[in-house]
């Protein structure tokens, strides 16, 4: 019998998680090509992450959040973001994306939607700027599974 997948180190349940969905240095290199193209508008990213945890739907998905709460939320946001773009999926960033929500005592599906707030904006930059169809694919394709990756692992 193979052993539970929540009992796997978080490097592990990455690694797992990635060859389910196809993250392999092919896509990790065309992440790294995107991310000049990204770089220059992360703070709209931020912004857009503010405007949703001020949304109805973010107080039925994460609680209703005070000023504090909601700044304090988008700074590890933000922070977790930054790590993402860094594109080092060691062991440190494994632990620091797994454990997150329970070290910062965070709401339960908070990392998760912003991964998913996170990738989709990514995906829409990439698809207005990278003009070569095959490039644009691979790079929005890889953001799609590092995606699908990272809320696996964080939730």
């Amino acid at each position: 019998m193979t052993p539970a997948f929540e009992t796997y180190s978080p490097r592990a349940r990455f690694d797992v998680l990635a060859g389910v969905y196809g993250l392999d240095s092919t896509a990790i290199d065309a992440i790294r090509r995107g991310i000049n193209t990204v770089l220059p508008r992360v703070q709209e990213l931020v912004r857009g992450v503010e405007q949703v945890l001020k949304s109805d739907s973010a107080q039925a998905l994460v609680g209703s959040l005070d000023d504090a709460e909601r700044a304090r939320l988008l700074s590890v946001g933000a922070s977790f973001v930054m790590r993402t773009i860094g594109c080092n999926f060691d062991d440190a960033f494994c632990d620091y994306a797994a454990g997150l929500a329970e070290s910062q005592n965070l709401p339960e599906r908070f990392v998760p939607a912003v991964v998913g707030i996170a990738g989709s904006f990514v995906i829409t930059v990439l698809a207005g700027a990278v003009s070569d169809p095959a490039e644009r694919e691979r790079m929005t394709g890889a953001w799609s599974r590092l995606s699908s990756v990272l809320i696996g692992l964080t939730s």
